[in-house]
């Protein structure tokens, strides 16, 4: 097996918090609620504005709280949707406001645990609510466990938090590449990269783009370390899209935005071997850069 580093995501708090916001969302779950929401899918934006009508079927608690941990770094929810009309699975970020509404530090997933959106078996799920237990009951028989703690999964080998990364991100893909040694994974916490500037050269490239302040500002930090690291002085094309910004260049490819995507495709062009993901900058966190590069397993450098 390829060893890979993984990396814990985010502070944690005390189980109470999380506790008082889950009754919150337990006591907006009703059954037979015919919930309607709407959206624009940016990947084929002519079709216009799409819309679904589904009902709740089944929430569980996943992750550390159902274990029983005093602290935790998320509330992990998984839950399960009826579609009742439209032409799919609406959009993960969209559900919460249409329900029971959008609290901080609670990732939703949407499935089961074993089928979800975050593409991760989630063997400690604990039922809390499908429209005829008792979810109090239930959310008080959880025993609390003080050796309860985070234990690793599959998507720690991703740095970032999925909310912080596009929807269209090919998770597994990127998981099992790590893992098998098709790519290497290298995370640079935000603190080690204060201090540094970008080359003139990088500068100018910049002030003659289009973005938002914190695009330019990451694309600023990203360009200043590998820079450092790794001798670049980029000039390259810019490619855009709902929420993404990446330039392409001198080998590499720099992802930035408010949800960036992992464009693991580009590593089969043979001018292009490395990848740059850096998400807009958090109070959440983690904020960083990831550096995909590839691995000796690679095809393309299996060929060679």
């Amino acid at each position: 097996m390829h060893q890979v580093p993984t990396i814990e995501k985010g502070k944690r708090r005390e189980r109470g918090s999380f506790e008082r916001t889950l009754k919150k969302i337990l006591a907006k779950c009703v059954a037979g609620h015919v919930y309607e929401v709407e959206w624009t899918d940016p990947l084929v934006p002519w079709i216009g504005r799409q819309s679904s009508k589904f009902e709740l079927a089944n929430l569980w608690v996943v992750g550390s709280f159902a274990r029983g941990a005093i602290e935790c770094g998320d509330l992990d929810l998984v839950l399960e949707i009826k579609i009742v009309s439209g032409r799919q699975t609406p959009p993960v970020r969209s559900i919460p406001r249409a329900t029971f509404g959008q609290f901080p530090r609670v990732s939703l997933f949407i499935g089961t645990p074993q089928q979800n959106s975050a593409h991760v078996n989630f063997n400690d799920a604990v039922l809390l609510w499908n429209g005829e237990i008792n979810w109090l009951a239930a959310l008080e028989n959880i025993k609390i466990d003080p050796e309860a703690g985070r234990f690793q999964r599959d998507d720690d080998l991703i740095p970032f938090r999925s909310d912080q990364l596009s929807s269209f991100v090919d998770v597994t893909e990127a998981i099992e590449g790590i893992r098998q040694g098709m790519y290497s994974s290298q995370f640079v916490p935000m603190e080690d990269m204060g201090h540094l500037q970008a080359p003139t050269d990088c500068k100018q490239f910049m002030f003659n783009m289009y973005g938002s302040q914190k695009t330019r500002e990451m694309l600023g930090l990203a360009l200043a370390y590998l820079h450092k690291s790794e001798g670049l002085n980029l000039r390259g094309e810019i490619y855009r899209g709902d929420n993404i910004t990446e330039v392409v260049g001198e080998g590499w490819s720099i992802n930035t935005g408010p949800r960036p995507r992992i464009p693991l495709w580009r590593l089969k062009w043979p001018e292009i071997s490395n990848l740059a993901i850096i998400p807009h900058r958090t109070k959440r966190g983690p904020n960083g850069l990831w550096l995909i590069k590839r691995g000796k397993n690679h095809p393309s450098e299996e060929n060679q």
